[in-house]
C-alpha cells in the first residue's frame, strides 16, 4: 500500500502568515493559487476585519483560515468529505482557530442552516458548472449572504450570468490561468 501523499498551502497575511496548512492529497483538491488569494484579500482587506465567514466546499481551507487570519471574526467550513474535515479540524486546533466544521453536502448545509454570512467563499470542483449554479441559487433563495460572495470557476461567461440572474453585482474580478475569480456584492441596493 502506497504511503498518503500529503500537500501544503501558506497562508499569506494576517497573524498566521507564512505558516503552512499540511493536508492529505486528495484527487478533487484544487487550492486557490496564491497569487489569486493574495489578489482577493486586498480586495476583502478593509471590510474584513470581523466577519463571519463560510467556506463552502472547503477542501484545503486555505480561504477559510486566511480570512481568520487576516480580520475575521469566525469561519464555518464546509465540505462533504470526511477526511477533509478531520484534516480542517487538526489545521483548525494547531492554530487555535475560531471555526466550525461541517461534514456535510454544501447545498444542503445552505437549506437548514439558521445563520447569515458576511462573506461566503464559494469553489466547487471546476468539472460541473451545474454544482454551482444549484448553490448560488441555493445561497439567494435561503437568504444567507448578508455582505460579499467569492466565486471560483473556468467559465468567465457564467460567473457573468449568475451575476445578472440572481442581481448581484460584479464588484472585483481577476484571472489566473484558466480560473476566474470574482466577488459579488449581495447587499440590496437602496433607492433614492
Amino acid at each position: 500500500m502506497a504511503p498518503k501523499r500529503s500537500q501544503e498551502v501558506r497562508i499569506i497575511g494576517g497573524k498566521w502568515s507564512g505558516r503552512k496548512l499540511r493536508f492529505q492529497h486528495h484527487a478533487q483538491l484544487r487550492p486557490t493559487l496564491s497569487r489569486t488569494r493574495e489578489t482577493l484579500f486586498n480586495w476583502l482587506r478593509p471590510t474584513l476585519h470581523g466577519m463571519r465567514c463560510l467556506d463552502l466546499f472547503a477542501g484545503s481551507g486555505a480561504l477559510g483560515f486566511e480570512a481568520l487570519s487576516q480580520g475575521a471574526s469566525d469561519a464555518c467550513f464546509v465540505d462533504q468529505n470526511r477526511q477533509i474535515c478531520n484534516d480542517l479540524r487538526q489545521v483548525s486546533q494547531l492554530l487555535g482557530a475560531d471555526t466550525e466544521i461541517v461534514c456535510q453536502a454544501a447545498q444542503r448545509f445552505v437549506r437548514t442552516t439558521t445563520r447569515r454570512f458576511d462573506l461566503i467563499f464559494v469553489d466547487p470542483p471546476f468539472d460541473n458548472p451545474k454544482l454551482l449554479q444549484a448553490t448560488l441559487a441555493e445561497i439567494k433563495n435561503a437568504d444567507i449572504a448578508s455582505n460579499t460572495i467569492y466565486i471560483e470557476c473556468r467559465d468567465l461567461e457564467l460567473l457573468h450570468s449568475i451575476s445578472n440572474q440572481h442581481q448581484w453585482p460584479i464588484t472585483h474580478s481577476t484571472r489566473s490561468g484558466h480560473a476566474h475569480a470574482i466577488l459579488l456584492n449581495t447587499m440590496p441596493s437602496s433607492c433614492s
